[in-house]
């Protein structure tokens, strides 16, 4: 029978050697793990068939549909067939991940079933870990490793289906758009952009996210926004301009607006609170 990946890495790089069996509902075609080099980057790309990558350690962010995802140890993320997509490891903490790669008719049916349904992409379980681990530990050492391969699949597959009670799945909704939030806020993201990655209705993110955490989308970000630019405004390098820009502001003015309504106080006046500040606080640090 043909064999889809013949490449066996070397190093920190290792995939098994996978023949197209080509069973009918899940039949894997990839797979196999890596320590990645610091930035170590893949893509924008795309493949036919659907991709799971396991985060064992380190960190790094994925880009998927315009936003990007900061992920670390305990996360997996999911490609679809056709879908362009981004992932690089962190300059400080590249992370180690193993993947799967696998077709078949019943693929869509069965993730639909899964905490990853109506387009989520991310979802952070360490139990996961169980089954890469064991696909790195045993893979070489059974016979007919396709099959092998398979169940696995089909033990991650009912994993991820046992966290996707209704509760928890609305807290890891929750959690996936905080965590976009976090790493794009310096973008100009709005909450349609959030709840489409999520694979959600605008308005019923809006209300999970507001049962969860007592306020809107809008508000998380707004807020996470403003407190980021007291952050840099507390640095005199920064302007107002570049404070706006650096966090998702193309419009100094509506910023300053919507900083005076968080803080009470302009961009400037906050800066030059928080410097005169600084130098009271050196001064009597220098006092006998």
């Amino acid at each position: 029978m043909p064999v889809r990946d013949k490449y066996r890495g070397s190093g920190s790089q290792q995939s098994l050697v996978i023949r197209d069996e080509g069973f009918l509902d899940i039949n894997p075609v990839v797979c196999g793990w890596e320590h990645c080099v610091p930035g170590h980057r893949y893509g924008p790309a795309a493949r036919d068939y659907y991709l799971v990558h396991y985060v064992f350690s380190g960190q790094g962010w994925f880009e998927s549909r315009g936003i990007r995802h900061r992920l670390a140890a305990g996360s997996l993320f999911l490609i679809t067939p056709d879908e362009l997509t981004c992932y690089q490891a962190d300059e400080q903490d590249p992370w180690s991940y193993a993947w799967i790669g696998f077709t078949g008719q019943r693929c869509l049916q069965l993730l639909g079933q899964t905490v990853l349904a109506n387009g989520q992409v991310t979802v952070r379980d360490p139990r996961l870990a169980q089954v890469f681990e064991s696909l790195r530990a045993e893979a070489d050492l059974v016979p007919s490793q396709e099959w092998f391969v398979c169940g696995k699949i089909y033990e991650l597959l009912a994993l991820l289906r046992q966290k996707s009670s209704r509760p928890a799945l609305r807290q890891e909704y929750v959690r996936q758009v905080m965590d976009a939030i976090k790493a794009n806020y310096d973008r100009s993201v709005s909450v349609e952009d959030l709840a489409r990655a999520a694979g959600l209705d605008r308005r019923y993110l809006s209300r999970i996210f507001a049962a969860e955490t007592g306020q809107t989308p809008r508000d998380y970000l707004v807020r996470f926004r403003l407190e980021r630019a007291a952050h840099y405004l507390s640095d005199p390098a920064y302007s107002v301009e570049n404070t706006a820009l650096s966090v998702g502001y193309a419009d100094a003015f509506a910023f300053s607006k919507a900083f005076k309504r968080h803080f009470g106080v302009s961009p400037r006046q906050y800066r030059t609170t928080v410097h005169h500040r600084t130098l009271e606080d050196e001064n009597h640090a220098i006092a006998p």
